[in-house]
């Protein structure tokens, strides 16, 4: 039974899109997140989404093509490490990796795509 009722983002927009990420905090934090959001009766999602926002926003010259140029050049210079200390390792095999890492962690098809298109003009 919850006493303390707190106002939940139940909001209009469709959710469908949502993704869950899971956190774990330092105590301190922890308490006082939880302290805040009785004192304000605001969920704590609402609170970290925020948050979240004004980090995207201040990283706002950093776009999406960027990033992904980024993890291009990681995956590269990964597949050639990775090459290096296995010669029978499959180029195919490695993508299938990619692949599976890159949904594993919830990112979209298309951007996998361009993940993919880069690190293949790069290993080409």
């Amino acid at each position: 039974m919850t006493l303390l009722k707190i106002k939940n983002e139940k909001h209009l927009e469709d959710q469908s899109e949502d993704r869950h990420v899971g956190i774990i905090l330092p105590q301190r934090v922890h308490s006082y997140l939880t302290l805040y959001t009785y004192a304000n009766s605001v969920a704590k999602t609402i609170v970290i989404k925020e948050l979240l926002q004004n980090w995207m926003d201040s990283e706002g010259n950093t776009s999406e093509e960027e990033l992904i140029k980024k993890i291009v050049v990681r995956t590269i210079t990964i597949w050639k490490r990775k090459r290096a200390k296995d010669e029978t390792c499959s180029l195919n095999q490695f993508k299938k990796q990619l692949i599976a890492e890159f949904q594993w962690r919830g990112l979209p098809i298309e951007i996998i795509k361009k993940i993919l298109t880069g690190f293949n003009d790069g290993t080409n």
